[in-house]
């Protein structure tokens, strides 16, 4: 999570790459060529490659998620956004189909609206993201969760995903797969996966975007009558933690 505190300046230069930004809290003005605005929480901005930009004028602690990716794809292939009520039939649609496949998840049925997650705690207040094409169709979600209520875990978050198989390739799944895939200068941020051993493309998707193996947790859950094994993955934040 990008932090910027009250009056203070922004650092940023012009990156290489398309950037997203979600607005978790605070109150400040942004600046991207000709575009100067007032930004507040629930905001989405977008920067195309090499534009300069910069927030400023903060009059309350800003605190921002960054989304990147290579310059041009996020634009014409789709857009990250926070999920909404209305894309829930479409969701509920791709969180049957890796039900089906029986190697996605220990739930039997698709979840209802306000399930995906517990309240956020402090620092995790995007639960879910939506990516969509160029047509409005939802091609995928993701969404974090705390994994604790204790406040000394307050950065640890449990990162889940769906994509919709048939019309998704590795790489848009990558672009878009978690909030945290393209998050940079994240403080006290660790995102946990688990995912069934059997389920080697999700395994090998989330190794490419920098998730390590911790270890197998034997018998953790009972998927219908078959008590299964969980791999468990882990991708620290480079900039924060020892």
């Amino acid at each position: 999570m990008y932090v910027l505190p009250v009056e203070s300046s922004d650092p940023q230069q012009p990156h290489h790459e398309d950037e997203l930004y979600y607005v978790v809290r605070g109150r400040a003005r942004f600046q991207a060529d000709s575009e100067d605005r007032e930004v507040a929480a629930g905001d989405t901005i977008f920067v195309a490659a090499e534009v300069e930009h910069r927030f400023y004028d903060i009059t309350e602690e800003l605190a921002v998620l960054v989304f990147f990716a290579p310059a041009g794809e996020l634009a014409m292939r789709c857009a990250i956004i926070p999920m909404q009520p209305d894309d829930w039939p479409a969701v509920g649609e791709i969180y049957g189909e890796g039900i089906a496949t029986g190697n996605a998840t220990f739930e039997n049925r698709v979840a209802r609206w306000g399930e995906m997650g517990e309240q956020p705690s402090q620092g995790l207040p995007l639960r879910g993201s939506c990516g969509e094409d160029g047509a409005g169709t939802v091609l995928g979600w993701a969404a974090l969760s705390p994994v604790s209520a204790r406040r000394v875990y307050a950065g640890v978050a449990e990162s889940r995903s769906m994509w919709q198989q048939r019309r998704v390739g590795k790489a848009l799944a990558r672009l878009c797969w978690s909030p945290g895939r393209r998050v940079r200068a994240l403080r006290n941020l660790d995102l946990q996966a688990g995912i069934f051993p059997e389920n080697a493309a999700s395994i090998a998707l989330h190794k490419s975007c920098g998730f390590c193996e911790v270890g197998t947790r034997r018998r953790i859950g009972k998927l219908r009558d078959t008590w299964r094994d969980v791999l468990l993955l882990e991708r620290r934040s480079s900039v924060a933690g020892p």
